[in-house]
């Protein structure tokens, strides 16, 4: 056969044992060879374990459910060799899958767990599938390399990105089964989201961290600071970590939520998380941060949080997800804050109904009005209906949208005619009246 049928051949072979990762196993792997001299196959509780796997797999009532196994099997390596025969059988025998290796300690993870679960892709049949690196291991394939990927993060409570962010993307499907099983128990649970992929937002140089200075200080010069070596190392500890376990955005959320919003030095970077962009570089995340702030002239604006647009939408069509701004005030010229401020629910009309046919009108405006109404209590609102209050948006569903971005989010929108709160008019024609009828409400529940 030439090389293109064996690896089709190869690839025929593996993908049999996408429910059997013990198959996977004893197919993939030169056992009674080499580095396995001596051993016919895993160990008696490693089989077990992968045979659980397997039969949790291949029933159809159990396949999408999460499977949660724990294992304690002494000092030794043979965890370590468990977990990296199933990594590699998962990323063999699933496409674009995604796996985060984590340890308590980073000489664990860095000398032992790591090392030994390379040693199962070197060994495996088709090896020369993956790129094996000090950080990760990724398919060859250029199209699939950011998704298709096993990383390696230190995980303490002093640095959470290792289930953070980027490394997250997808899991909003477990989150997904949760609620739905919560549901369906009984239990009332809900979720609302505002419509855009980044959180709070700020600037590369507000998330370091300095010692000694209070609220209303004058900020120490960040750029002066990160050019001498020593006091970089210094801040690398406060921001990452915070001053005597304090907070800190990056030990809050992590290189991996942090994603770039807008910058006029690095229009390239635009729409890049930080730990993308130091792993493609091969250096120290906040060495990355720290250059970034010194070579740039002008802010460069982040988001402090992030997720991909299609874990955005797979929540937003959940008939229990509200839509909600979480915003601040803006006063449409000060360009400060969030976009979602100003455009959460224009956005949702403009872009997620009309543009991008996610939702359907209705649905939308069940998510704004009724649906949270009902959810914490307020009877008499959220509906048009006699002796209900009379709170009325009028918006031309045609050419409702919103007009902020990450640059300029105090822009306002546009398509909102007229709103009445408590039966006055507080905008008509697109204008402000002045009238301020609003005021405190009560559930009654």
């Amino acid at each position: 056969m030439n090389p293109a049928e064996v690896e089709r051949v190869l690839a025929e072979d593996v993908a049999q044992y996408a429910h059997d990762p013990l198959g996977f196993s004893y197919y993939a792997f030169p056992w009674g060879k080499g580095e396995l001299q001596g051993s016919d196959g895993p160990r008696k509780w490693q089989r077990e374990v992968q045979e659980y796997i397997g039969t949790h797999l291949q029933n159809k009532e159990t396949r999408h459910q999460p499977c949660l196994i724990a294992v304690a099997s002494g000092k030794g390596i043979g965890k370590s060799a468990e977990v990296g025969m199933l990594i590699a059988w998962a990323m063999s025998t699933c496409v674009d899958c995604k796996v985060i290796l984590t340890a308590n300690t980073d000489p664990q993870l860095r000398t032992k767990t790591w090392p030994e679960v390379c040693k199962w892709f070197n060994l495996a049949i088709n090896k020369r599938w993956f790129l094996v690196e000090g950080e990760s291991i990724t398919i060859r394939n250029p199209a699939h390399k950011r998704l298709w990927r096993c990383d390696r993060i230190t995980w303490s409570e002093k640095n959470p990105e290792a289930f953070a962010g980027l490394h997250n993307e997808g899991k909003i499907t477990e989150i997904i089964s949760i609620v739905e099983e919560a549901r369906a128990n009984g239990r009332e649970v809900v979720s609302d989201q505002y419509p855009y992929d980044g959180a709070a937002t700020s600037t590369l140089a507000n998330i370091i961290v300095f010692r000694n200075v209070s609220r209303g200080d004058p900020r120490p010069d960040v750029k002066a600071a990160l050019r001498n070596r020593s006091t970089r190392a210094r801040l690398k500890e406060t921001s990452e970590n915070g001053i005597e376990g304090g907070f800190a955005w990056l030990k809050a959320t992590g290189y991996s939520s942090m994603r770039i919003t807008s910058s006029t030095d690095y229009p390239e970077l635009v729409g890049r998380y930080l730990s993308e962009i130091a792993q493609q570089r091969g250096v120290d995340p906040f060495d990355l941060v720290s250059e970034l702030i010194i070579g740039a002239d002008a802010p460069v604006g982040i988001t402090l949080g992030a997720i991909k647009e299609h874990d955005v939408r797979l929540l937003m069509v959940q008939p229990w997800n509200m839509i909600a701004s979480d915003g601040a005030y803006s006063d449409g010229e000060t360009p400060r804050g969030h976009p979602r401020s100003t455009g959460t629910f224009p956005r949702v009309l403009g872009r997620y109904v009309r543009e991008w046919n996610v939702l359907t009108l209705e649905q939308a405006v069940h998510k704004m009005t009724a649906l949270p109404a009902k959810t914490i209590g307020l009877n008499d609102r959220g509906r048009l209906a006699e002796g209900a209050a009379a709170d009325v948006t009028v918006f031309d569903p045609a050419t409702v949208i919103d007009r902020s971005t990450w640059e300029e989010p105090q822009l306002f929108s546009v398509g909102i005619e007229h709103v009445i709160v408590n039966g006055v008019s507080v905008l008509r024609d697109g204008e402000m009246t002045g009238e301020a009828p609003g005021r405190v409400l009560r559930h009654e529940r």
